[in-house]
């Protein structure tokens, strides 16, 4: 490796660490989105502080729930998406472009894309296709 392919390299490699620093909070926040979804609303802290006084957590997940209807509220709702015509000359060009923009989701699962990447909003906080 030359020693200017290097010096990219590093460069590459110096973009990467500062985007996973800048990131770490709000993944950080995501991750503990996450475990509430899955039921864990308790840190460990918070649980041996409860097992040393005598207390044994009941957990009633209401997240879960909540969020499952608005997944399928979404499930259920979805809408087509069209290209609409500006002028009465533009209709035609129009219904070839809304079948092309099917066409192209049918052939990359695009329903289900769209679906994940709305849950993925929904919990975490960060969903994008």
């Amino acid at each position: 490796m030359s020693r200017e392919d290097d010096k990219k390299v590093r460069k590459w490699a110096a973009h990467v660490e500062e985007a996973h620093l800048a990131s770490r909070p709000w993944r950080t926040e995501s991750w503990t989105d996450e475990e509430m979804y899955d039921g864990k609303q308790f840190t460990e802290q918070e649980i041996e502080d409860y097992k040393d006084v005598g207390v044994d957590l009941i957990t009633i997940n209401r997240t879960f729930p909540a969020v499952n209807m608005v997944l399928g509220l979404h499930a259920t709702s979805r809408n087509e998406i069209t290209a609409k015509a500006r002028t009465s000359r533009d209709s035609e060009i129009s219904q070839t472009m809304s079948e092309g923009i099917r066409y192209v989701l049918d052939q990359n699962k695009g329903s289900h894309q769209i679906a994940q990447a709305f849950k993925n909003q929904c919990i975490p906080g960060i969903g994008h296709i």
